[in-house]
C-alpha cells in the first residue's frame, strides 16, 4: 500500500526513504512492481514498494552503501598525501638554460663552414684493377690477338703440363675457352726456338768433327776434301735457319691434314683456330722433349719416336673434344695420316725394289 500525502491514507514510508512526487503528480503503487516516473528515471525498491525517484536522482536502498557525508569525497589529508608523489620544487620541470628552449647548436667559428681546400671536391680516384690484372703485371699487346704477360705465360705453361700429365678428353675440353691464335703461335714459337738452338748445337758439333778430320787429312797431305767440310758446316747452319721457317709450316700443314681426316670420319664442331690450339698444347712440350733427346745418340731417336706416337694419341683426344667425335673415330682420324704414310712408303719401297731388280736383269742381258 502506498502513501498518499493528500488523502491521508496508508502508512508513511520509513525514515530516510520518503519520496516526493515529481511534477507529474501522484505515483500509484502496484504491490511491488516497477513504477515509471514522469521524468523517465529509474525507480529503486524500498521495503517492498517501488517509489519514484526524487527530483530525478536515484534513491539508495536501505541497508546498502551509504555515501560519505557532505555529498562526496574530500581532499586527502596530510598523512595520506605523505606517501604519494611530491611535485618538484618550483612548480614543475625547468626549461634548459638556453633562451627559447632547445635551439640549434652554436655556429662554427668563422661564421660558417668554408669550402674545401682547392676550391671544390675533385673527381674520385679510379678504382683499383681486378686482382687478376694486378697479379698479371705489365704485358705486351700483340695486335688484336691479346696481351702476353707473366700470368698468361704461366697459365699456358700449366696447359702444356696438363697435356703431358693428364691425357684425357676433360683436359682438352677445359682448354677450349682459352683458345686463341696468340697462345697457338707462342707454342709453335717455343718449338721453333728450341729446334733452332739444337740445330745450331748439331751444326757446331758437325763442324768440329769435320775440322778434326780435315786436320788429319792435311797432316797426310790431302787437301782435296776441304769442300766437304765447307759444305757440311754451311749446310748445318743453313738447316738451323731454315728450321725457323719450316717448323711453323710443318705444324700448320699437319693441323690441316688432321682437320681433313677428322672431317672424313664425321667430325663437326669448332673452328680451325680452336682445332690448332688444342693440337699445340700437346705438340709444344712433346716436340721440345724430342728435340732435346736427339742430342743423345741412339736413345734420343727412341725417345723421339715414342714422343711422336704419344703426340698422335693426344691429337686424337684433342679432336674428340674440338670436333665432337667418338673416341674410336677420333683416334683413327689421328693415326690415319701415319697409316697412309706407311702404306705409301711401303709402296714406294716395293716400286724401288722392283725397278732395281728390272734394271739389274736388263744389265745382265
Amino acid at each position: 500500500m502506498s502513501y498518499d500525502p493528500q488523502g491521508g491514507g496508508g502508512t508513511p514510508p520509513p525514515d530516510g526513504g520518503e519520496t516526493r512526487p515529481t511534477s507529474g503528480g501522484d505515483m500509484p503503487s502496484s504491490g511491488g512492481g516497477d513504477m515509471p516516473s514522469s521524468g523517465g528515471n529509474e525507480t529503486r525498491a524500498m521495503g517492498g514498494s517501488d517509489m519514484p525517484p526524487v527530483s530525478g536522482q536515484p534513491t539508495q536502498p536501505t541497508g546498502g552503501y551509504t555515501p560519505p557525508a557532505g555529498g562526496g569525497y574530500g581532499a586527502p589529508t596530510d598523512s595520506e598525501s605523505s606517501g604519494g608523489y611530491t611535485p618538484p620544487p618550483g612548480g614543475g620541470y625547468a626549461p634548459p638554460p638556453q633562451s627559447g628552449g632547445y635551439g640549434a647548436p652554436p655556429p662554427p667559428p668563422g661564421g660558417g663552414y668554408g669550402a674545401p681546400p682547392g676550391g671544390g671536391y675533385g673527381a674520385p680516384p679510379p678504382p683499383p684493377p681486378p686482382m687478376g690484372e694486378r697479379a698479371a703485371g705489365p704485358g705486351v699487346t700483340v695486335g688484336s690477338m691479346g696481351t702476353v704477360n707473366q700470368a698468361s705465360l704461366q697459365d699456358l705453361l700449366q696447359s702444356w703440363m696438363n697435356a703431358l700429365t693428364k691425357p684425357n678428353v676433360a683436359t682438352y675440353e677445359a682448354e677450349i675457352p682459352k683458345a686463341s691464335w696468340l697462345r697457338t703461335l707462342i707454342g709453335v714459337a717455343v718449338v721453333t726456338l728450341v729446334s733452332f738452338l739444337i740445330n745450331l748445337i748439331f751444326a757446331g758439333l758437325a763442324a768440329n768433327s769435320m775440322n778434326q778430320a780435315l786436320s788429319q787429312l792435311h797432316a797426310q797431305g790431302v787437301t782435296s776434301m776441304d769442300w766437304i767440310a765447307n759444305f757440311g758446316g754451311g749446310g748445318g747452319l743453313a738447316g738451323a735457319f731454315l728450321g725457323l721457317i719450316f717448323t711453323a709450316c710443318f705444324f700448320f700443314l699437319g693441323a690441316g691434314i688432321l682437320w681433313l681426316s677428322a672431317r672424313i670420319f664425321g667430325g663437326t664442331g669448332s673452328d680451325f683456330m680452336t682445332h690448332s690450339y688444342l693440337l699445340s698444347i700437346s705438340y709444344t712440350p712433346l716436340r721440345v722433349i724430342a728435340a732435346i733427346a736427339n742430342i743423345i745418340p741412339l736413345v734420343g731417336g727412341i725417345i723421339s719416336f715414342a714422343a711422336f706416337l704419344f703426340q698422335l694419341y693426344s691429337a686424337g683426344l684433342a679432336m674428340q673434344a674440338s670436333q665432337r667425335m667418338q673416341p674410336g673415330r677420333a683416334q683413327l682420324a689421328a693415326f690415319l695420316p701415319l697409316i697412309v704414310g706407311i702404306v705409301l712408303f711401303c709402296l714406294c719401297l716395293i716400286v724401288l725394289v722392283f725397278g732395281l731388280a728390272a734394271a739389274i736383269n736388263g744389265a745382265n742381258r
